[in-house]
């Protein structure tokens, strides 16, 4: 696996058979190396948390549970944090998509 910072909180992660980017904030943001259309990947996962940042603080909060909630009552959550549990962060997961 191979792991590329891209500014702010932007990273591309690389595996043998997926290219993934985490929140990428690329286009317009100037300490960004490289722009959105730069970039080929398999998968784009983008944190519910920046939704909350700018409403005030209750309302965040709210946005901020609400999408943990979602994450979290997936079947593949709770594969993934067994599958690290039992065998750490270099084993890949058998996720289901659920």
């Amino acid at each position: 696996m191979h792991l590329t910072y891209l500014g702010h909180s932007c990273f591309l992660v690389e595996t043998g058979n997926a290219r993934i980017l985490i929140d990428p904030f690329l286009t317009g943001n100037p300490a960004a190396p490289i722009k959105a259309e730069d970039v080929s990947c398999d998968a784009i996962l983008v944190d519910v948390l920046r939704r909350g940042l700018v409403l005030p603080l209750a309302e965040g909060l709210a946005v901020d549970a609400e999408g943990f909630a979602r994450c979290r009552s997936t079947v593949d959550m709770d594969i993934g944090m067994k599958n690290f549990v039992q065998n750490g962060p270099r084993v890949p997961a058998a996720f289901l998509h659920e």
